[in-house]
């Protein structure tokens, strides 16, 4: 069975001169907006109305009663009549836009590449083609591309009116036996065609996010360490996560996975580094920094933020000969526990004065 696929748009602003269901937005006349009501998409053979989908259209924004969005597409699917005429888009009883059936679907032959090529990465190619239709002036194009043959086709650009486009190869997906495709629409019928011979683009390293923990954070000694990472790949799409794997500069080796807890790191600043290879071999990595305190360190780290600042200098000067005698409980200002805050705790605060990750 035949099946009529709609791309459509609609504005809230002007009325057609001329309709074009597929593709472009309906132009209006009027400057009032549209309401939101139900527009049906109409097969007709002259008078008679072959068929009708109905679809809803809302062009109100959920953030605010005034019309704000201004423009809304919509795609509709319908069985095809081989009887009809025109495609017409209805609101109410107006006829908004038309598109009448031409017998003839449009000829297009892919031009380049069409030979074996080789694309070096960094540049920019042109894949080019010819059309014509021997009863459309208007032709509309989309360009796709498959890096391989289990792949689906991806939409590199489509509504093209020139007969070229140029790609950048950075942004292709990697392939040995790539290959392109161009649809020609007059708006009803459509026409394609591949090109002739594969192109060879270069693959691309994965690429590691470390998501969790942030740049230059804090832990306690013996606190927990949430590790957590993904890889991307052009090629590959997500990389498993028997690909990534994550190592320590002062403690090598922690493991794999997305996900790693850890709660044994040594004191110090580490440079933590995630790692990943794709299918193909190619490697990449991402590193972080963070800081696991000692305990001395945690101890003068009175307002607990994970580094020692000024504000911990506000913290023991405020509690400057508190003492357990006098009946202020000194907690963790008294650094060398001797019972009272005094110049020996500010002289052993000074002793880990600026630790933090610089």
């Amino acid at each position: 069975m035949q099946k009529l696929e709609v791309g459509a748009g609609l504005e809230t602003q002007s009325r057609p001169a001329q309709g074009k269901t597929g593709g472009e937005a309906p132009q209006h006349e009027d400057d009032g907006p549209l309401p939101t009501e139900t527009y049906s998409l109409e097969l007709r053979a002259g008078a008679v109305m072959l068929a009708s989908r109905e679809f809803h259209v809302h062009f109100q924004s959920e953030y605010s009663d005034e019309p704000e969005v201004l423009e809304v597409s919509t795609f509709q699917m319908m069985p095809w009549d081989p009887l009809t005429l025109s495609v017409a888009l209805v609101h109410g009883k107006e006829t908004v836009d038309e598109r009448m059936v031409t017998l003839a679907a449009p000829s297009v032959s892919v031009t380049r590449p069409n030979v074996p090529e080789t694309w070096p990465a960094g540049t920019t190619q042109e894949i080019a083609w010819e059309a014509s239709d021997p009863d459309s002036a208007s032709l509309t194009f989309s360009v796709l591309y498959r890096s391989r043959d289990d792949r689906d086709w991806e939409l590199l650009a489509h509504g093209l009116t020139e007969t070229s486009l140029e790609v950048a190869v950075d942004s292709l997906a990697g392939a040995t036996q790539g290959f392109f495709r161009v649809v020609a629409s007059d708006g009803i019928n459509v026409g394609f065609d591949e090109s002739d011979a594969p192109v060879v683009i270069p693959g691309h390293p994965p690429v590691p996010i470390i998501t969790n923990p942030a740049d230059g954070a804090h832990f306690a000694p013996g606190g927990l360490v949430v590790l957590l990472g993904i890889a991307t790949d052009m090629e590959d799409g997500m990389v498993p996560e028997d690909g990534l794997s994550w190592t320590s500069d002062l403690a090598g080796e922690l493991g794999t996975g997305g996900t790693l807890t850890i709660t044994d790191l040594v004191p110090g600043t580490h440079r933590l580094t995630l790692s990943t290879v794709d299918s193909e071999g190619h490697e990449a990595t991402t590193t972080i920094r963070i800081v696991v305190n000692s305990l001395e360190v945690f101890r003068a780290d009175l307002n607990e933020d994970g580094v020692l600042s000024e504000a911990d200098l506000f913290e023991l000067m405020g509690r400057w000969h508190q003492s357990a005698a006098d009946g202020y409980p000194p907690a963790k200002a008294d650094l060398n526990d001797d019972g009272v805050v005094d110049a020996e705790d500010l002289l052993r605060f000074q002793q880990y004065w600026g630790v933090g990750p610089n």
